[in-house]
């Protein structure tokens, strides 16, 4: 009986390991790669990335309360 008892527990063991280590292979086919983009329509040299400007709205007011928070965080952590 104590045989039996060690092989189902090697048994489920061995199917735990299998099924875990078979659940990360996921096959995929290969994207293709997009087209490229117009060069008549672009503007910039290459090399060259385009970022746009700065503007007024809601997300500068999040960088100072991000600002105040960091800076709050460092100083309780300078206490320590």
């Amino acid at each position: 009986m104590k045989k039996l008892k060690q092989l189902s527990l090697a048994t489920t063991l061995t199917f735990m390991l299998a099924t875990c280590s078979l659940g990360g292979i996921i096959e995929a086919p290969v994207a293709p790669p997009p087209p490229p983009p117009d060069s008549s329509s672009s503007t910039a040299t290459p090399g060259d990335m385009e970022t746009p400007g700065l503007t007024q709205g809601p997300g500068l007011a999040s960088d100072s309360v991000t600002e105040v928070a960091l800076s709050l965080l460092q100083s309780v952590l300078s206490v320590f």
